[in-house]
């Protein structure tokens, strides 16, 4: 798949849409996606209460990234950053976390938050790469955070 061919959009995607991308996904979360939450009902909430990054190509959602803008704290919690397995190595990630990112800061947030598998490293290695930074570690999970402003 070339990069060229994927699309861009924000807020536009159903929550079947997301439970089919999530579902298409959920062995590359780590644990898997299914043993953590309900897809069905995590779709839904993502589709009603979160702002979705989305990348999209003929055959549907292929990225994901869903973010919750608290504008009364000035602070952002990332939720969710999938891509399909066959859409890695484009920059799809890199780009859905640009957009986020300016969204965020446009809106004068602050403080940008998310929570990872200590065991998932290319996840960790690209928040790294984008600026995050390891902020408080629990047994299974580390937190990142990026200062916006």
């Amino acid at each position: 798949m070339d990069k060229a061919q994927v699309r861009y959009a924000k807020g536009t995607a159903s929550a079947q849409a997301i439970a089919e991308h999530l579902l298409a996904c959920q062995n590359d979360f780590i644990p898997p996606l299914n043993e953590t939450v309900d897809i069905e009902g995590y779709a839904q909430k993502l589709a009603d209460k979160a702002t979705t990054f989305e990348a999209w190509t003929d055959d549907g959602l292929v990225g994901l990234l869903a973010a919750y803008l608290n504008l009364d704290t000035a602070e952002a919690y990332i939720s969710n950053v999938s891509v399909g397995s066959d859409f890695r190595g484009l920059g799809l990630a890199k780009s859905l976390v640009g957009q986020f990112l300016d969204e965020a800061r446009q809106a004068g947030l602050r403080l940008a938050k998310l929570e990872v598998s200590k065991l998932n490293q290319p996840a960790r290695k690209l928040y790294g790469k984008l600026g995050f930074i390891e902020s408080i570690a629990e047994s299974d999970k580390i937190f990142m955070e990026m200062k916006l402003i």
